[in-house]
């Protein structure tokens, strides 16, 4: 199944996208393993954790967990003052899951 949507072009997480990964993880303080670069890339055989960046949002979805009933996803990582842009980020994963027929999953909500 491809995880190219119309909503949300999902990309596997590779080396060059270190500093993108980082700049929002570091906003968090890396608090939980699962939103570290050097968890997502060392992991990627067990997760294939996929990232996508919309109005500064990070979205990434664990692909390796995605069955043919739900789709999995880590909470979206962002400015944490703009409440707005956080239900923006939510309502666009709704979206993706449910252009594909899949309810959501979230996993590792820090």
């Amino acid at each position: 199944m491809s995880l190219i949507n119309l909503k949300l072009a999902f990309n596997p997480v590779d080396f060059f996208q270190k500093e993108l990964i980082d700049h929002y993880t570091f906003l968090f303080g890396e608090n939980s393993c699962q939103y570290s670069f050097v968890s997502m890339y060392g992991h990627k055989d067990k997760y294939n954790d996929s990232i996508f960046e919309k109005d500064n949002w990070l979205y990434i979805c664990r692909q390796n967990l995605e069955t043919i009933n739900k789709k999995v996803y880590l909470c979206p990582l962002g400015n944490l003052n703009d409440k707005d842009g956080f239900n923006n980020a939510i309502k666009n994963i709704l979206e993706d899951a449910h252009s594909l027929n899949k309810k959501v999953e979230f996993r590792t909500i820090t």
